[in-house]
């Protein structure tokens, strides 16, 4: 029953890791391939900040909008590591369903076929002194390889989240690295100087006008 036991769980087990494996596989693809469209929006949210730029009165913020959209256009290119992790991470899923639960779920179904056979009738004495032997030896060996199933079951799982996680950090980090000086230059863009170059151009379109107007002295 002990035997028994350890085989239902096995079974158990195999079923939840290929079903986690098929969720994965659906999903996690999707959710990357997604990220590396980005590049078309980026593209695209780059043309209008130098379109923005191309008009801006202001130096510093034109200076800032055409630094923006020249980060968004680097940008583009590391979103192909998300490409990369997707083609990765379908590797992964295909090799643990492979050579994970595949060989797993042959051994179980072995070792049914095995139990199937021993006490049956029209054997011989040595046909079925073999099947009696090589059973106890496949229920001897089901805790290993429920060990051994649990050990590649994690180390798969790690390699996953290893490999998806480290697409996001080396994004995040590239856009936090290339976006932040341009936080900075906003923040150098102060109200006071905005309004000080406003008013020196109202002021030079009100001289313009009574110069046009005849109002000025002299």
């Amino acid at each position: 029953m002990a035997d028994l036991s350890i085989e239902q769980q096995l079974s158990q087990k195999c079923n939840f890791c290929e079903s986690a494996i098929d969720q994965l596989r659906s999903e996690l693809p999707k959710f990357l391939n997604k990220k590396a469209e980005l590049d078309k929006s980026n593209h695209s949210l780059a043309q209008s900040l130098r379109n923005v730029a191309a008009t801006e009165s202001n130096d510093k913020m034109q200076e800032c909008l055409f630094n923006c959209a020249t980060k968004y256009e680097e940008l583009d290119e590391e979103l192909k590591i998300f490409r990369n992790c997707s083609e990765q991470t379908n590797s992964i899923l295909d090799e643990a369903k492979s050579y994970l639960v595949l060989p797993l779920r042959e051994v179980l179904l072995d070792l049914a076929d095995t139990r199937a056979t021993v006490g049956k009738k029209h054997q011989s004495s040595a046909i079925s002194t073999i099947n009696a032997q090589r059973l106890k030896h496949m229920e001897t060996a089901l805790p290993l390889h429920s060990k051994l199933f649990e050990q590649h079951r994690v180390g798969y799982m790690k390699g996953l989240l290893t490999n998806f996680l480290f697409a996001e950090l080396r994004y995040h980090c590239k856009a936090l690295e290339a976006i932040s000086p341009l936080v900075e230059m906003i923040a150098n863009i102060t109200e006071d100087k905005l309004s000080d170059e406003i008013k020196e151009k109202r002021d030079d379109v009100e001289s313009v006008n009574d110069d046009e107007n005849g109002l000025t002295d002299g």
